[in-house]
């Protein structure tokens, strides 16, 4: 995690690209928050507010459906007759 100092303050960086996934895998946010050493409160608040971790969820959410589809996909071709 990456710290700098702005205005006096540290900022953190967080990988909430990786947040997302989790979450739309169905890793609970209190774990997220939790592993990311942040309030689950400030999760919740960043899901709210940040149209750029929305998009992200948005994308794992396409991945996961992607996924399912191809297992489906798999397991049809490959059943027996």
């Amino acid at each position: 995690m990456a710290t700098s100092v702005a205005a006096g303050r540290p900022r953190r960086s967080f990988d909430w690209r990786q947040a997302a996934r989790l979450w739309v895998s169905g890793v609970e946010s209190g774990a997220i928050a939790t592993a990311m050493g942040i309030d689950e409160d400030y999760f919740w608040h960043h899901l709210e507010r940040s149209p750029r971790f929305r998009r992200f969820v948005a994308s794992a959410r396409a991945r996961e459906i992607q996924n399912c589809r191809e297992e489906i996909v798999n397991l049809v071709r490959d059943k027996p007759n």
